[in-house]
């Protein structure tokens, strides 16, 4: 490129700063940069800060190639040479500390695009396991995909600075040979990403036949997009520096000696190695605009509950909610229906309790009845047993409809049984607030529905021939995982799949566990949810 006019390597700066501001905005948006920590999360092992860390080492390189020839084709300038007209000065024309910067630069542009193609090879080789990797291969780690990812990233993170390493005794030829290099190796695997592209409508449509999760085609849709959108800036990344270095290494060079095309292309390579790193970036580091949204609420929704404990502790009036203030989003954040919220407005609160909202119903007269609830101050203090009575009882007022006046409508019930109270076979009415909620966990001993007990697995098995899994010991639902994981037709990792480089590392054994089946957690089986 130095052929190049000094305007190219500002557009290459400008677009390398502008795709390192967006890096700080998408990552503070995603986690407050968290994900740059070295030990963030239990599936941060070495493959994702690999990842994580050649992606962001590569931004910072290639700017500093640009901003450092930017800075050095200004301070140069252009020369009048007979026959060419007025021209970029050419490096052999350079003050000696600019043509001494030239390979530094140069090796930092290598250095750079080589970890790109180390980004794009572990997007590629994913992406072939993902989707045709089937359920009996889900370990990404222990495929051959793994295998060609890790021999090429290195391969690829050598040649590319021993290519500009060697050919540093000539400016020009460096610069050829290197474009020529990094240009190939790119190019590769950009032509290598479109059978996936043209396979994945396929294996979105083998997902909705088996009832996936609409979710998770939703989520899979969007990232082939895109990776439709990265695949066509690569090529306009690649294919002009291509060009650049075959024109570079040949005797009579068309291209470069014209100002016009060199600029042309030197710019789309510019715009495209930008782009599809911005894109690069969506992808492995995704946002959750629903994740983001939720924890604003809540925090809004905490600092209006902290405002009306401290109106509730001056001794103010109780609030009353009306029908009128329903349609009032602030109004709303005074309905409390969170137990974390209302512990953190009043530290004393019980856990397990829950407080009423509003309720509409539709009239028969055609009005709607919105409940009115006192927010009396028991709800903070609970220093009474939470009963219907005539101070805390719903009333109901029409809305719209042809009935005036308020509704009281008769909510007297029984008072709610303690647990000693509860009676085998009887449905209980009501449940009082001091009594949580125990969900039913099955134990090592339960079964799951459709099994069978392991000594009747036994009888019905023939003589002499128990399988070894169950004479160790393992237990029906163990047998139930081993069974779901063969009968999938699709890896089951497409139902975890958030990023290409947030892999999950297998299940970790329980300590002092003696059979291999025995695992601390479910990290390696990921079933399907059927679609409702």
């Amino acid at each position: 490129m130095s052929h190049t006019s000094p305007s190219t390597f500002l557009v290459w700066t400008i677009f390398t700063s502008m795709l390192g501001a967006f890096l700080f905005y998408h990552l503070w948006k995603f986690d407050r940069f968290k994900c740059l920590r070295w030990n963030n999360g239990p599936y941060n092992g070495a493959f994702k800060r690999v990842m994580t860390y050649s992606y962001l080492l590569s931004l910072p390189l290639i700017f500093t190639f640009a901003l450092g020839f930017t800075i050095i084709k200004y301070q140069n300038g252009y020369i009048l040479m007979e026959g060419h007209g007025i021209i970029p000065t050419p490096y052999n024309l350079w003050d000696q500390p600019s043509q001494a910067a030239i390979f530094p630069l140069m090796l930092c542009f290598s250095v750079g695009w080589s970890l790109e193609m180390v980004t794009h090879l572990e997007e590629l080789c994913f992406w072939l396991f993902l989707v045709n990797a089937g359920s009996a291969q889900q370990d990404w780690f222990k495929s051959l995909y793994f295998r060609t990812w890790l021999v090429g990233s290195t391969t690829a993170v050598l040649y590319m600075p021993l290519v500009t390493i060697f050919t540093r005794d000539d400016h020009l030829k460096n610069e050829a040979y290197t474009f020529l290099a990094g240009s190939l190796g790119s190019l590769s695997l950009t032509l290598w990403f479109i059978p996936i592209l043209w396979a994945f409508p396929a294996f979105l449509d083998s997902l909705r036949e088996d009832n996936v999760d609409t979710n998770t085609i939703i989520r899979l849709t969007k990232f082939h997009e895109l990776n439709t959108m990265r695949i066509g800036l690569r090529f306009l990344f690649t294919v002009p520096l291509l060009i650049l270095g075959v024109d570079g290494i040949r005797p009579h060079q068309h291209v470069n000696e014209s100002a016009l095309w060199t600029d042309i292309l030197a710019m789309l390579a510019a715009f495209g190695c930008a782009t599809s790193s911005g894109i690069t970036l969506v992808i492995f580091f995704p946002r959750s605009i629903e994740g983001e949204m939720a924890i604003r609420d809540q925090k809004q929704g905490n600092i209006r509950l902290n405002q009306f404990a401290t109106t509730s502790q001056h001794g103010s009036s109780p609030s009353v909610a009306t029908w009128q203030d329903a349609a009032d989003p602030r109004t709303a954040a005074y309905l409390i229906d969170d137990d974390d919220q209302l512990s953190h407005a009043r530290g004393h609160i019980s856990k397990n309790q829950h407080q009423q909202q509003y309720m509409t119903q539709r009239n028969p007269s055609g009005g709607v009845l919105t409940q009115q609830v006192n927010l009396d101050t028991r709800i903070l203090n609970q220093t009474t047993d939470w009963s219907p009575s005539a101070k805390g009882q719903p009333r109901w007022k029409v809305e719209g409809g042809h009935t005036d006046g308020e509704e009281v409508l008769d909510t007297q019930s029984a008072p709610a049984p303690t647990h000693a109270q509860l009676q085998p076979g009887v449905v209980p009415t009501t449940y009082g607030s001091d009594m949580p909620l125990r969900p039913n966990r099955r134990g090592e001993s339960a079964l799951e529905m459709g099994t069978l007990p392991p000594m009747q697995q036994q009888q019905l098995q023939p003589p002499g021939r128990l399988s070894r899994q169950t004479t160790k010991g393992t237990t029906s639902g163990q047998l139930t995982e081993n069974n779901l994981s063969r009968h999938n037709a699709v890896n089951p990792m497409v139902h975890n799949f958030r990023s290409p480089i947030d892999v999950m590392y297998g299940p970790r054994r329980r300590p002092g566990a003696t059979n291999h089946l025995e695992f601390q957690n479910n990290e390696s089986r990921l079933t399907f949810t059927p679609r409702r």
